[in-house]
């Protein structure tokens, strides 16, 4: 029986060491990606109607319009926004 706990660090890997030099090699890269308001909302545990919440207020993180009605956040903007909030 496979172990289900085995978690896939990256495309090409699955040992630490090499998924961290990936990252220090395409981490720049990476920030770029967006993530549309629902699945962004969907990492964080929130509902989408709470991110929308959240946005209004300005609590959120920065947003970048897709479309005339999508938008959606990109890592960089999450990773900050994540990390103004954590307490010491």
């Amino acid at each position: 029986m496979r172990n289900k706990t085995r978690i896939r660090l990256s495309p090409a890997t699955t040992k630490l060491n090499e998924a961290k030099a990936w990252l220090k090699d395409v981490g720049a890269i990476l920030d770029g990606i967006i993530a549309k308001r629902s699945d962004w909302a969907a990492s964080k545990g929130f509902s989408r109607t709470m991110a929308d919440r959240l946005r209004k207020e300005g609590k959120g993180p920065r947003i970048v319009q897709l479309g005339d009605r999508a938008i959606g956040v990109t890592r960089k903007a999450d990773r900050e926004w994540t990390e103004a909030r954590e307490r010491s």
